[in-house]
């Protein structure tokens, strides 16, 4: 079995447009939904290694991004941003902190 090579990507826009395009291309999401206060900003990394990948996302303070269910298990640290889930109809907000 020959092993995966790793691929490098980033993404870099202030363009609600453009980000939510990416956005939806990079996670497989239909019903996104981005809102903010103006001046979005988000600068996204992904090393993918085919069986898994890494992502690095940077964003301006005020981009609020909501998506449907994903297929597939996201485990996430926030180091100065809030991050919340909903399961089950009910919210899980978590503070900077690390979360799955």
């Amino acid at each position: 079995m020959r092993p995966s090579s790793i691929v490098s990507h980033h993404f870099r826009s202030r363009r609600p447009d453009l980000i939510h395009h990416y956005l939806t291309e990079a996670y497989g999401t239909r019903g996104m939904r981005i809102r903010g206060g103006g001046g979005f900003r988000l600068s996204h990394r992904r090393l993918n290694a085919g069986s898994f990948r890494v992502d690095r996302v940077a964003q301006s303070g005020d981009l609020r991004i909501d998506v449907e269910q994903l297929d597939s298990v996201v485990v996430c640290q926030s180091t100065s941003s809030m991050v919340s889930r909903i399961s089950e109809g009910e919210l899980h907000p978590s503070a900077p902190v690390t979360c799955s």
